[in-house]
C-alpha cells in the first residue's frame, strides 16, 4: 500500500481492498491519485481516495462488492483518454484501473 494524504474514510478501507486483491495492486500514493483524477475533458476535477489495479474478473467483482457493501463510489479507468469527465471523482471513492487486465 502507497498512502499520501488519505481521508479517513479512505484510510480504513485500503487494509481491506489489499486483502481482497493485494497489496501490490493497492496505490493511495499522490502521483496514482493525481493520474487517475482527470481525463481529457474541461471538467473540474477530484481525486478518488483510492486506485486499484485488479487483474481478474473475479477481482473486479470482489472489488464491486466490497464498495456496494460500504457504500464507497466506483470509478472506472481505462486509458483517462475521455472528453466527458467520467473518471472524475466528486465524492471520491475507489478508481478501478484496467491497466493489469488483458480480458474481461
Amino acid at each position: 500500500m502507497i498512502v499520501s494524504g488519505l481521508s479517513r474514510r479512505a484510510f480504513k478501507h485500503l487494509a481491506a481492498l489489499e486483502t481482497l486483491i493485494g497489496k501490490a495492486n493497492v496505490s493511495a500514493g499522490k502521483s496514482t491519485l493525481d493520474l487517475h483524477s482527470h481525463d481529457e475533458s474541461y471538467h473540474r476535477t477530484r481525486a478518488p481516495d483510492a486506485v486499484v489495479f485488479p487483474t481478474s474478473t473475479a477481482q473486479v467483482a470482489d472489488v464491486a462488492k466490497y464498495c456496494y457493501e460500504h457504500q464507497l463510489p466506483i470509478i472506472p479507468f481505462g486509458l483517462g483518454s475521455g472528453f466527458e469527465g467520467g473518471i472524475t471523482a466528486p465524492t471520491g471513492g475507489v478508481s478501478v484501473s484496467m491497466a493489469k487486465m488483458n480480458s474481461v
